[in-house]
């Protein structure tokens, strides 16, 4: 499954731009700027620092760390993503992927946003095997860990916000074999 779903990103991501912009393809509506995850930080730290304990409030500023601290952190080279690679869009039938399903965010974007989903709900491990079928990983897994860290901190937010608990329960049971950033993704 690994493979099938390494050569399925490689052969998206090389999607040419000219050929996105051709058939009109809009952005992933999850692009995000450093200024909106500066923004993001900000809303988690006004709303729910003050309801964590301090533990969890220094994890939350080191995710966070390099859009404050690497100016280049969030720089990419646009490509056609899915956007939402979770299990739940992923058929598969006897440990073998049999089909991908709900492009519905679909766009051009970062592709660390499609190995994000896949690392938050399978974890690292499972990203390293792919690896080996689509080597570009490597170049883009800080990002990746970025993004999948940032995931459950968004529902987090938008419970609290909507005084809706459901949000924070959406994505329990994901993943927690995560790396640290500038861990070097060939050491696991």
């Amino acid at each position: 499954m690994a493979q099938q779903l390494a050569l399925f990103l490689s052969q998206l991501h090389s999607i040419p731009m000219n050929t996105i912009e051709e058939n009109n393809i809009n952005g992933f509506p999850g692009n995000g700027t450093k200024e909106s995850f500066k923004d993001l930080y900000l809303s988690i730290k006004t709303k729910l620092f003050p309801h964590m304990k301090s533990y969890v409030i220094e994890c939350i500023q080191n995710i966070f760390n390099p859009v404050f601290k690497n100016k280049n952190f969030l720089d990419y080279n646009p490509t056609l993503i899915h956007g939402d690679l979770a299990p739940y869009h992923i058929i598969e039938e006897s440990n073998k992927v049999i089909g991908i399903i709900d492009f519905g965010v679909s766009g051009y974007g970062d592709p660390a946003h499609n190995v994000s989903v896949i690392l938050d709900t399978f974890g690292e491990g499972f990203i390293k095997k792919m690896s080996k079928y689509y080597d570009e990983i490597e170049s883009f897994i800080d990002r990746s860990r970025f993004y999948a860290n940032v995931s459950s901190l968004r529902w987090a937010l938008i419970g609290f916000e909507s005084n809706d608990i459901s949000w924070n329960l959406n994505h329990f049971f994901t993943a927690k074999d995560i790396g640290p950033y500038g861990k070097a993704f060939n050491n696991l």
